[in-house]
């Protein structure tokens, strides 16, 4: 049963992420169990296991948290647009090919698609 998204974490702070039982969570994967499958003009590639970048952005903000209740809601407003989660997604692709799967061609498309990335209203 996946619990509902606006739950908060052990620590009080709000979650993006659905929180997923771990029995449903694919085992860790390591890095020899991991590859990139190349560049998808359509989008960004799906990131690996059933990691979502929800979770990634919900990793950064244990650390980083506004402490105003108005600058938190604006953050979470912009971390949970599509833009910023298929960004996430690149970013992820990206870092992983500079240093375990070296694809420069792909990466200089992920980087130039992240850099051309616009947000409603910017």
């Amino acid at each position: 049963e996946v619990e509902n998204e606006d739950q908060e974490n052990e620590e009080g702070k709000e979650s993006l992420a659905p929180k997923v039982p771990i029995a449903v969570k694919q085992a860790e994967q390591s890095l020899d169990d991991i590859y990139f499958p190349g560049f998808k003009s359509s989008g960004p590639v799906e990131l690996p296991g059933l990691l979502s970048p929800l979770e990634i952005l919900d990793r950064c903000l244990e650390t980083q948290t506004p402490s105003q209740p108005a600058a938190r809601l604006a953050w979470r407003t912009v971390l949970t647009l599509p833009e910023t989660q298929e960004l996430i997604q690149d970013a992820f692709w990206w870092f992983f090919c500079q240093n375990f799967q070296p694809s420069p061609e792909d990466q200089f498309k992920m980087f130039d698609r992240m850099a051309n990335k616009r947000h409603p209203g910017s």
